[in-house]
C-alpha cells in the first residue's frame, strides 16, 4: 500500500509539473501586446483625409497619422508601419475593407 501511495503521489506531481511547464512555454511564445511594437501591422480607418497628415481610427481610438506613400481619403484603410512621437506612420492598403490587408 505504501508503494502505491508513492507511485500515485509521484504521478500527481508529474502532472502538475507538466501543466505548469506547458503554461510557461505558451506564455513565452505570445506576441508583445503593449507598447509601440504592438501597433505595427495594425489596420486602421482614415477619418480625416491623409494629405499627408490626418487622423485615423484604430480599435476605437483616434490617432494622428502621416501617410508615407500616397494620400488616403476618408473611409480608406491604412496599415501602421512606424511611429514618430504620437504620430503614426502609415501606408495605404489596397483591396476591400478587412483587417488583413497590405
Amino acid at each position: 500500500m505504501a508503494q502505491t501511495t508513492i507511485i500515485m503521489s509521484t504521478l500527481a506531481m508529474l502532472a502538475i509539473v507538466c501543466a505548469i511547464s506547458y503554461k510557461v512555454v505558451r506564455a513565452r511564445q505570445i506576441k508583445v501586446k503593449t507598447g509601440p511594437e504592438a501597433m505595427m501591422g495594425v489596420v486602421g480607418t482614415v477619418i480625416t483625409a491623409l494629405t499627408p497628415t490626418g487622423e485615423i481610427r484604430i480599435e476605437g481610438q483616434i490617432w494622428r497619422a502621416k501617410s508615407i506613400d500616397t494620400k488616403a481619403k476618408d473611409g480608406e484603410q491604412v496599415e501602421i508601419v512606424g511611429r514618430e512621437g504620437l504620430t503614426l506612420r502609415v501606408k495605404h492598403c489596397e483591396g476591400p475593407l478587412n483587417y488583413e490587408c497590405c
